[in-house]
């Protein structure tokens, strides 16, 4: 929008700006319009956004990786977060997600995305600008809620949001997306239960990398197993 392209950035600090995902309205509420939820969620929310750099939230890039170290804020995304906490059973595998080992000085930082449609991985740059909101007097993320002082959790889900469009295109979807972009699962199997009590598993993977509504779904082998 119009607004949205005559919004100032932060005042420069001398350090890393990522124009590709710049921290004003236009990342978080991308593709907004198309849900009132989420124009409720994001649009109205964007007057009220504070950008912190990271050095302002956290004292550590890393300090322990464990799958309780956050919850979910206002975006909804706990399919990301439930397939993070599901990678973080595994520390090293989050760290190996991350060029940097620990605060640059220059807020500049590059996360691991794996590309389904071409097997590979890419480095995704990503500034440390985090978008907090006010709530009860005191401001928070609007994303991620880590527990600790750490960056990574904001960091990792903000290279999600910028690898897919924007804020409000990471609110809802399903924890193997997670998986078909955060490890090199090329594709995933999920399992359907029928009337009967019985299990059809499908093969699952993303046609366009950046599209998760983009998925393909096919029948495998039925499993007769029930719970």
């Amino acid at each position: 929008s119009q607004g949205a392209e005559l919004e100032e950035l932060p005042s420069p600090d001398g350090k890393f700006v990522d124009v590709e995902f710049p921290p004003i309205g236009i990342s978080i509420s991308r593709s907004a319009s198309e849900d009132d939820h989420l124009r409720e969620t994001f649009g109205k929310r964007n007057g009220r956004v504070l950008w912190k750099r990271g050095c302002e939230v956290a004292q550590q890039l890393f300090d322990r990786v464990h799958p309780t170290d956050f919850m979910q804020g206002l975006v909804g995304d706990c399919w990301l977060l439930s397939g993070i906490a599901a990678i973080a059973e595994f520390p090293a595998r989050i760290r190996r997600l991350f060029r940097e080992t620990e605060l640059s000085p220059t807020g500049r930082y590059h996360i691991s995305i794996f590309d389904q449609t071409t097997g590979c991985w890419s480095w995704i740059p990503v500034d440390d600008y985090i978008p907090y909101v006010l709530k009860g007097g005191q401001r928070f993320p609007l994303g991620v809620q880590p527990y600790g002082d750490e960056l990574w959790l904001l960091l990792l889900e903000k290279a999600c949001a910028k690898w897919f469009g924007g804020y409000a295109n990471i609110h809802r979807g399903m924890g193997l997306d997670t998986l078909m972009v955060l490890t090199e699962c090329e594709q995933c199997r999920a399992f359907t239960q029928c009337a009967d009590g019985t299990f059809v598993a499908k093969q699952v993977r993303m046609l366009r990398a950046r599209d998760r509504r983009s998925e393909e779904r096919r029948v495998g082998k039925e499993c007769r197993s029930r719970w």
